[in-house]
């Protein structure tokens, strides 16, 4: 399995690079921190990272990395016990990638087990929750197709996560 997953990695990296769109220019490189702190837009010539890296140094709940026209790359930390609860995304697919932890993926009502190396395709339409069965932080990143968050979205917490999903 890792070998598959090391080659879909790139991939998917080729994926959103070639899905974002010259609206996303700011005339910043990547990383470079926009006006008030929160992430850059990414560049018309695309975002490039270290997702591995990236994804087991978040520390926040959720921490949207950047956003084209398609597609979102978004970094989640689950905490032990910690889950996202149960949702369905009637318009939009996800693809999930576990780097650090185990956990369970349940869609529809059958569980899956997940941890370092995991990918996990949901489909538009499909109830899910993804759970942190294990002692450690389970760390993932996700792809929204369409974008699902505001560009620039920061949550360190899932209840401040919770509280903004109940202010809109």
């Amino acid at each position: 399995m890792r070998t598959v997953s090391h080659l879909l990695v790139p991939l998917l990296a080729v994926v959103l690079i070639s899905s974002l769109p010259a609206a996303c220019a700011s005339g910043r490189e990547s990383g470079e921190a926009a006006p008030g702190g929160q992430p850059a837009p990414a560049p018309a010539r695309g975002y490039v990272t270290d997702i591995e890296r990236a994804t087991l140094e978040n520390e926040d709940y959720r921490r949207v990395l950047v956003t084209g026209a398609h597609t979102q790359l978004v970094l989640m930390t689950l905490r032990p016990g910690e889950e996202i609860g149960q949702e369905t995304h009637e318009d939009g697919d996800q693809f999930i990638r576990v780097e650090a932890g185990t956990g369970r993926v349940v869609m529809n009502g059958q569980a899956h087990p997940v941890e370092d190396g995991s990918a996990v395709v949901i489909p538009a339409g499909v109830a899910h929750n993804v759970v942190n069965t294990g002692d450690a932080p389970l760390r993932l990143y996700v792809l929204y197709s369409p974008p699902e968050h505001a560009p620039g979205t920061v949550h360190r917490t899932k209840q401040e996560a919770e509280a903004a999903k109940r202010g809109h």
